[in-house]
């Protein structure tokens, strides 16, 4: 459970409006300041394009868009105060089982730095004392290979949310179908023949609910199978 002070900031961070679509959080920046590059990730979960502040964070969010746990996140929610300095968290995640997180997106080498790590020390306690996770992503924590695949996915989905009951009842139909593995391509045919959009199919594979070999260049030869999570 989030206490006091903490809980006020989610709180405002989630009230914030977007801004022409955007949600870009407590530390404006804008395109072209010095020696600062703002990347744009057009989100799903949030409905909203999302500014990020490197090629990291937007690495991040795409991991995020696909972390069947994650409801919905915000860049730079806050600013916390602490004796010696000040801390902005890179994204504030809302998970499904209405707990929060705050994520960092952080270079290794970087995070391994006497510079960072003492005060991400100070982070976690604070974290932890107000019931909130604190968790640090570098680039070993995400997967080239994963990600490329996961773009591929997120570019077949057009930005397009999709309801749950539609991802429900088209699992359901694959499931008394008694579909265990098939290729892609037949699997389209057969779940557009219920009159379903498609890219329930690609929402699926990326809850992790159906799995699939799907990859750029190969969907004419990628499978799905059933996996049997909830959706």
């Amino acid at each position: 459970m989030v206490k006091n002070e903490l809980k006020q900031l989610i709180d405002e961070a989630y009230e914030r409006p977007r801004r022409f679509g955007i949600y870009q959080g407590v530390r404006k920046f804008k395109h072209g300041e010095m020696f600062k590059n703002v990347w744009f990730m057009h989100s799903i979960k949030n409905r909203a394009n999302i500014a990020c502040e490197s090629d990291l964070e937007k690495h991040l969010c795409m991991h995020m868009e696909f972390e069947n746990a994650v409801e919905s996140y915000r860049p730079q929610p806050f600013k916390l105060k602490f004796d010696d300095f000040s801390y902005t968290p890179d994204f504030l995640v809302k998970c499904k089982n209405g707990l929060y997180k705050i994520r960092e997106a952080k270079r290794l080498a970087e995070a391994e730095s006497s510079k960072y790590k003492e005060k991400f020390e100070v982070v976690t306690q604070y974290c932890n004392k107000h019931g909130v996770d604190f968790e640090i992503f570098t680039e070993a924590d995400i997967s080239k290979k994963v990600l490329i695949t996961q773009n591929f996915v997120y570019h077949l989905m057009r930005g397009k949310p999709v309801s749950p009951a539609d991802m429900e009842a088209c699992y359901q139909a694959l499931k008394k179908q008694d579909i265990k593995t098939a290729k892609l391509l037949d699997v389209r045919d057969f779940v557009e023949s219920l009159g379903f959009d498609s890219i329930v199919i690609i929402q699926l594979i990326a809850q992790g609910i159906l799995k699939s070999n799907i990859a750029p260049h190969s969907v004419k030869n990628a499978y799905v199978s059933m996996i049997g999570g909830a959706v």
